[in-house]
């Protein structure tokens, strides 16, 4: 027996939806054509009967007397007339029976006032036999099943019966003897096929899959609902296709297959299982393309109708963004290094940072620059005489980062010494004239050479007018930097500028700018005056409104 509980299948490949039978529609299967030949749908009536004898024997293993059955009770003389016993289908509230096909053996043998039938409905009568005048025995359909099946399609009732009666209005009807029956209906097997329209209800879906922002990796949905026939499957839908299912394992052996437990009201009587049901999907969205889909959930009642869920956005971002650079290779004279950089979030939640280091002479890698995605230039000015490596990075809304991306080593050379014109080893000096010679004069003071600061900006980011830029310079330098933004727009330049203090290794300054358009290009100059311990220095970075 197949009892009531949820399998899940997950997964994103889209899944072939296999119902039981089409929308609106389920079969119910009784005897050898059940599995486990079980009946949970027909009801036996007149089993009380001291003339006629009901009985089930299901499955039948071959044999001619079983399924269920009703069949004059041999010996017990004459049955009165109207005396009945059948079994009886009901189709549940809000179902109709739209076809009945069934195997079955009907017949009798020696009295004409013995009925045996099968009827569709409250009167109509669609299977029989009838005596002949000149022979005592009649059957329709065959032993074993080995008859054709009867197929009645095209209807629209609520009952099915089949069995024996003794004719209104007749003669007793005479019960057979010792071991022969006189009249008998066998049934072997039975579909019978339901509709039913009423769409099944939907709660609103619960879990991690519904939570607003991007997402990454594997959340859940809890899908829950009810129906009078019982849940059969629910269902995740992305962009209209299938992504997961759970199916619950119904029995189709009764009339309401999908409540838990199984029932036919009908049958064992009371109250029925519950037509609520859940289940909770996994679903991982790596699976799917990074941007934005529509995801809905779904029940499935047991004939078939499908509930779905208003829409939600659902906001997928799992791949890190992209992120080029260049910049010189080789050797320069120029200490002015040019480098350019952009990066991509393809259809995620976008880039929102953009970080730059460099390494000296084979370094640490050291902050350069911290920038928003609209900064694709800057230039770094290097002294002279040493080695540098760059590389950055992209970070995106949700926190995925691209890998390191470095650049080759770029030498700086140092610009060509003076000529050393001294006189040589053993050269006479030339005899003092009027106005040489020594006057007791001392040589000037030799002065300690300055260390290069480690100048960069950190970040530049937009308030409305006003312009942020924050920056670092090395923990022991002291003073202030000039900070300057020059932007170019409709034929004329705008420029902006102000100081900033250095305190313990850092600097923040805010700039007003007016008159620049939407969208205008601009540079961001920083410069060190410098101080007792470092020399002068100036950074750069392009930007844009």
């Amino acid at each position: 027996m197949r009892r009531a509980g949820w399998f899940l299948v997950a997964g994103i490949a889209g899944l072939a939806l296999a119902p039981q039978a089409v929308a609106g529609t389920y079969d119910v299967l009784t005897c050898d054509e059940a599995p486990g030949g079980e009946n949970h749908a027909w009801r036996p009536t007149g089993s009380e009967s001291p003339y006629l004898e009901v009985g089930e024997s299901c499955p039948t293993n071959g044999t001619e007397r079983s399924g269920l059955y009703v069949r004059d009770l041999v010996g017990a003389g004459l049955a009165p007339s109207g005396a009945n016993a059948a079994w009886n289908f009901r189709a549940p509230a809000e179902t109709t029976i739209r076809r009945w096909r069934y195997s079955r053996w009907l017949g009798k043998d020696g009295d004409p006032d013995w009925i045996v039938y099968a009827r569709v409905g409250d009167a109509i009568e669609l299977d029989n036999c009838e005596l002949s005048d000149d022979l005592g025995y009649c059957e329709s359909g065959g032993q074993f099943g080995s008859g054709p099946w009867n197929d009645v399609g095209a209807i629209a009732v609520r009952t099915l019966q089949f069995g024996v009666r003794c004719a209104e209005g007749a003669l007793p009807c005479v019960t057979g003897g010792q071991t022969i029956n006189n009249a008998w209906a066998y049934l072997y097997s039975s579909v019978v096929t339901l509709t039913e329209n009423v769409l099944p209800d939907i709660d609103p879906p619960q879990g991690s899959l519904l939570e607003t922002g991007w997402l990454q990796r594997t959340h859940t949905v809890e899908i829950s609902g009810s129906d009078d026939l019982g849940l059969r499957e629910t269902r995740v839908y992305v962009d209209g296709k299938v992504v997961a299912q759970a199916t619950r394992d119904c029995d189709f052996t009764y009339t309401l297959p999908c409540v838990d437990p199984p029932c036919s009201p009908d049958v064992v009587g009371g109250t029925c299982g519950d037509g609520a049901a859940s289940a909770t999907h996994t679903i991982d969205t790596t699976k799917l393309t990074d941007g934005r889909h529509e995801l809905r959930v779904a029940v499935v009642d047991a004939a078939g109708n499908e509930t779905r869920s208003e829409p939600h956005e659902l906001l997928v971002d799992n791949t890190p963004p992209r992120f080029e650079l260049s910049a010189p290779e080789g050797a320069t004279a120029d200490p002015a290094l040019s480098l350019r950089w952009a990066s991509s979030d393809g259809a995620g939640s976008g880039v929102s940072a953009q970080e730059l280091e460099v390494s000296i002479d084979g370094g640490p890698w050291q902050p350069w620059l911290n920038v928003p995605r609209s900064t694709t230039a800057g230039i770094y000015l290097a002294t002279p005489g040493h080695t540098y490596r760059f590389r950055g990075r992209a970070t995106d809304a949700t926190g995925l980062t691209s890998d390191w991306l470095s650049t080759r080593e770029v030498r700086v050379m140092p610009p060509p010494q003076p000529c050393d014109c001294s006189p040589g080893p053993g050269t006479p000096s030339p005899p003092p004239g009027p106005d040489t010679g020594d006057r007791g004069e001392t040589a000037p003071p030799t002065r300690t050479a300055r260390r290069t600061p480690n100048l960069a900006i950190r970040n530049l980011r937009w308030r409305g007018s006003r312009l942020v830029i924050e920056g670092t310079i090395s923990r022991k330098a002291t003073g202030r930097v000039l900070v300057t933004f020059t932007a170019r727009a409709g034929g004329r330049t705008s420029r902006a500028r102000g100081f900033a203090p250095v305190r313990r290794g850092r600097f923040r300054a805010t700039l007003r700018i007016r008159g620049i358009p939407a969208r205008a290009r601009g540079r961001v100059t920083i410069r060190y005056g410098g101080d007792a311990t470092y020399r002068a220095r100036t950074v750069q970075a392009r930007l844009s409104r």
